[in-house]
């Protein structure tokens, strides 16, 4: 077990409640919800503000479920890697080995390989068009969608890291051809279930839809918000999941015990490292992508992270696997505070010291800046 960085949740919370207060009035977002987890356990969990502002619905922690967009990739990259485990999957093989009914465009001579859309390096023209829609019942199929709305390629596989929607997609699309059931079946008996995320749902109309926050967008000429309809993922798999951020804490738990949750495995350990591993980087010198987490340096820390954004949503779920400790948050308006929280967060827990000569002088001005003086 790896010593702990917090060890007063009523210092952590008395900052956060702080940090909260300033941050939401001055970015007007409506509500927000908070996880931190450290060794294996639940460290603090809070809602601040309100799921629905109508009817003064304030968010709860283990009961407003988000829209955490994007964050679902890090479920299909579970999926994925639990289906590599069963053998069914080989992550270098070509992607068409796996597909029946239509074939992605052979025009380079290097195929497309399940880690290519593991680490958004398939060489896509990836398109925002088409992803959301008002009405449910222009939700296609997956299979259907995917083999219409095909981007062309245009760059050889892993040149370039190039982020892709439709390359999740089409790796939920593979989960659902090998396991047969729906994608959505998939995560809810494979990953919802076996973590007791029993408030989170991939399905987009279900018996937690009326937990679910509202999305706003803030009009700053007549200083209101304004609530935002409910917009469909028309591809599941590359961000409809809905959480609580107490789910989130335990979906942050299995990965930073690298599988584990309680009794419960839903990765084997070598698997779970493989996934947290850098996969891909422009310049060794620089952090890069992993099956399905981003990485990034953190006042020196390593972190892998996946940040999720929907009309009226913005989410973060971070992960300092070093130090077993990782923070999910979300918000129900578009203001962005979480690189501030980070930012603090990281300054306050996280510092970093810096050693000068004696002749070197350091000295501080407003805002953040600083100056080096020599004598």
């Amino acid at each position: 077990m790896t010593q702990n960085i917090l060890t007063d949740s009523q210092e952590l919370e008395t900052w956060l409640d702080e940090f909260m207060a300033e941050q939401m009035d001055k970015l007007q977002i409506p509500g927000v919800t908070f996880s931190l987890v450290q060794n294996s356990e639940l460290f603090l969990a809070k809602g601040y503000g309100y799921a629905n502002l109508e009817q003064q619905i304030p968010v709860s922690a283990d009961r407003t479920l988000f829209r955490v967009g994007s964050i679902s990739k890090l479920f299909t990259a579970t999926a994925i890697m639990q289906l590599v485990e069963k053998g069914l999957i080989n992550l270098h093989e070509n992607v068409n080995k796996y597909l029946k009914k239509f074939q992605i465009e052979d025009n380079y001579p290097q195929a497309v390989t399940i880690a290519n859309l593991l680490t958004h390096t398939a060489g896509f023209d990836d398109r925002l068009v088409n992803l959301l829609t008002l009405e449910a019942d222009n939700l296609q199929p997956l299979e259907e969608h995917l083999a219409a709305k095909m981007p062309a390629r245009v760059i050889p596989p892993r040149n370039i890291m190039s982020y892709s929607n439709y390359g999740y997609a089409l790796l939920g699309y593979i989960v659902e051809l090998l396991s047969g059931i729906t994608f959505s079946q998939y995560v809810d008996e494979n990953i919802l279930k076996p973590l007791e995320m029993h408030h989170s749902s991939f399905e987009q109309a279900s018996h937690l839809t009326d937990d679910v926050s509202i999305g706003y967008r803030y009009r700053k000429q007549k200083d209101t918000y304004q609530a935002l309809s409910f917009q469909y993922v028309s591809i599941l798999p590359a961000g409809s999941l809905s959480a609580t951020a107490t789910d989130m804490a335990k979906f942050a738990i299995a990965h930073l015990q690298y599988g584990k949750y309680k009794s419960q495995r839903i990765l084997d350990e070598t698997t779970a490292r493989q996934m947290q591993q850098q996969q891909f980087t422009h310049d060794p010198r620089l952090p890069g992508w992993c099956y399905g987490f981003g990485e990034s340096l953190a006042n020196k820390q390593r972190v892998i992270y996946h940040a999720g954004g929907l009309p009226g949503f913005l989410s973060l779920l971070y992960l300092f696997p070093s130090h077993n400790l990782g923070l999910f948050i979300s918000n129900n308006g578009r203001g962005n505070l979480m690189r501030s929280l980070i930012e603090q967060f990281c300054d306050r827990y996280f510092p970093v010291y810096f050693n000068f000569p004696n002749h070197i002088r350091f000295y501080f001005l407003p805002h953040g800046r600083y100056v080096l003086a020599a004598g």
